[in-house]
């Protein structure tokens, strides 16, 4: 059965909500706005250019990839929740996850062709059913194995793409084959701006399949596969639960806090350490820039503060959490991650409608400063909007929806009034 009211747990929902809002700012500031397609020149016409370059950074420092590795780490610990629930119960959960994980599947092709071309639910669903093979081994293999596909093995694959046109002369360059797709999708675009419907969908579908031909599908689903691993260990151990229900300001905190508190300085420690020497353009020699050596190492610190900052966002949340003043505003993004699909895609519906060509038509006229603001009206909204629904109904539409096809008949939507 669907997970009850009471027995959620209150700090998932919570991460959920606020990884949410760092997607919906990644994907707004780069892609719905349209501001990664405006050339130099565009860019500096902007009523916000003047602001615009150091807030891209501080994005490009905290906020990319970050969030959406919290996302994935979540849907980790959702698949261990489920398999603890069904072992507590004694009933088996493999046919039924296999199928959830084939209607997310098919939720999220129709929201890449359909609405935006970015869509992660497709990979996640496929990561998903891997996840499986993963249910009995040791929590050692879970870290080192998660570690490993999460930072060794994206590294290596760019190492090997990379190293192609060096060993064949430039004969095999798989870069160059990538930049021709992704240069092919980029001309229909302009569809966004001024196309109908249908060309949008075009346009989408072209995206799509230059994205998944290309090394990003490769290492982002590879790191993608390590952080559901690394998710699911966490899940498994209830690290996070028991972190945050201990009380605050105890004067022997448990184990499971003094990781949360390594983790969160270790994390952000380390974290803006290799974020900060990859996002410095004096670190390397402009003749050493374009080196195999250099690529390779920028890309290895890129994938350790990625990782490192995201977990110490998690920590952080969790050690917020504990505190009574804090857990009231935190519990803000509760209804949200409670609504999460929902919201996912609703974030991707709303910014259709403000920025192509077919809603308010703003693709190209707003920066990344603009979009910050945007993303925060959004999202409050979305907050507002949320809270208010769940006080009627169990679950989100798109969740209701999933859960039904999921369970095989239609689940209860509207709550049962208090007697």
């Amino acid at each position: 059965m669907p997970v009850a009211e009471g027995s959620r747990i209150d700090v998932l929902d919570v991460l959920r909500g606020f990884a949410l809002f760092g997607v919906l700012l990644a994907n707004l500031t780069w892609y719905f706005s349209g501001y990664g397609d405006l050339g130099p020149d565009e860019a500096t016409r902007l009523p916000t250019a003047a602001v615009d370059p150091v807030v891209l950074w501080l994005g490009s420092f905290f906020v990319d990839r970050k969030f959406i590795s919290i996302f994935c780490f979540l849907f980790g610990v959702g698949f261990a929740l489920q398999m603890r629930r069904a072992s507590g119960s004694g009933t088996g959960v493999r046919r039924l996850y296999v199928r959830r994980m084939l209607w997310l599947f098919v939720c999220g092709v129709a929201h890449a062709l359909l609405i935006w071309y970015g869509d992660i639910l497709h990979l996640y669903a496929v990561l998903g059913l891997l996840l499986i093979g993963w249910v009995a081994r040791s929590d050692r293999a879970l870290v080192g194995w998660g570690l490993t596909f999460a930072l060794l093995i994206p590294v290596a694959a760019h190492s090997v793409l990379w190293g192609l046109p060096i060993l064949t002369e430039g004969s095999v360059d798989p870069a160059a084959a990538f930049s021709a797709r992704w240069e092919a999708a980029s001309a229909l675009k302009v569809a966004f701006v001024h196309g109908s419907y249908t060309e949008v969908i075009r346009a989408n579908v072209a995206d799509v399949w230059a994205w998944l031909s290309t090394d990003d599908a490769l290492t982002t689903g590879l790191a993608s596969f390590g952080k559901l691993l690394l998710g699911f260990w966490v899940g498994r151990t209830s690290i996070l639960d028991r972190a945050s229900a201990s009380p605050a300001g105890t004067e022997h905190p448990s184990s499971t806090v003094t990781l949360m508190r390594r983790g969160f300085v270790w994390g952000l420690a380390l974290g803006v350490v290799c974020q900060g020497i990859t996002l410095a353009d004096s670190f390397v020699p402009a003749a050493q820039a374009d080196s195999l050596a250099a690529r390779v190492g920028e890309a290895a610190l890129w994938q350790i503060g990625v990782l490192a900052l995201a977990a110490s966002y998690v920590c952080g949340i969790v050690l917020l959490f504990r505190r009574p003043a804090c857990r009231g505003f935190l519990r803000m993004f509760a209804p949200v991650g409670r609504m999460a699909l929902t919201n996912y895609i609703g974030q991707s519906v709303i910014c259709i409608y403000l920025f192509y060509g077919c809603g308010l038509g703003w693709y190209g006229s707003v920066g990344p400063t603009a979009a910050l603001g945007v993303a925060l009206v959004v999202f409050t909204a979305q907050a507002i909007v949320s809270a208010r629904w769940l006080r009627l109904f169990r679950f989100g539409p798109a969740e209701w929806v999933w859960r039904s096809l999921t369970y095989g008949h239609r689940q209860p939507l509207r709550l049962r009034p208090a007697a």
